[in-house]
């Protein structure tokens, strides 16, 4: 008999607990607990990767509609992805994304400075990101994992105000998990993150003049 996910199993006792606080007469029962959690990517203290070049401005940071929501999403099989409400990001996954590549680049001294989507038009490069899914992958029990994947836009200056792309890629990253949890899945991505925005990093390097 196949094994049932640690997670499907949460989400399947959720409803169930309703049903059956629905025919008691006890209003003590304690709501189900609802974790958060961070996607954290520190980058390793190495070396910076090379000599800085220019000034970075940060672009904008989007996230496919069907993975923007808040809370954890599963792949449970190959058309259902499901939203775990009581489990969920601290904070928006553009915002942890673009923080996170942001902070990373600035460690690297990839570039001289690095700056705002205010001042855009002000800098050499700009950096625009679009997170294509984010998800934990739970179609095989017995292997779960982590899948993030990004499109980088990097772009610069050139003559007559107009803007060249010396770099676009898709990255991706699948990171095995120990068990099917909301835990392990937060934390799978975090390391899916940091092992996109390490591949980021050496794809500008080789992309810069």
């Amino acid at each position: 008999m196949p094994q049932v996910p640690k997670i499907l199993l949460m989400l399947m006792l959720v409803p169930a607990l309703f049903t059956i606080g629905a025919c008691s007469v006890s209003l003590e029962r304690d709501p189900p607990v609802r974790m958060t959690y961070l996607m954290e990517a520190k980058r390793p203290a190495l070396q910076p990767s090379g000599p800085a070049v220019g000034s970075l401005a940060m672009g904008t940071v989007r996230v496919a509609p069907e993975f923007s929501t808040r809370g954890l999403i599963y792949r449970m099989d190959d058309t259902r992805y499901v939203s775990d409400f009581h489990h969920d990001w601290f904070a928006p996954v553009r915002d942890q994304v673009y923080s996170a590549a942001r902070d990373w680049l600035h460690e690297a001294r990839v570039f001289q400075t690095i700056l705002p989507p205010s001042l855009a038009r002000e800098a050499d490069y700009r950096l625009d990101i679009l997170v294509n899914t984010v998800y934990g992958d739970l179609r095989d029990a017995q292997s779960p994992t982590a899948v993030l994947e990004i499109q980088a836009y990097l772009s610069s200056r050139a003559q007559a105000g107009e803007r060249r792309i010396p770099l676009a890629s898709t990255l991706q990253s699948r990171q095995p998990l120990s068990e099917a949890t909301p835990a392990q899945v937060a934390t799978g991505l975090s390391r899916g993150l940091a092992d996109i925005l390490g591949q980021l990093e050496m794809e500008i390097m080789q992309a810069l003049p």
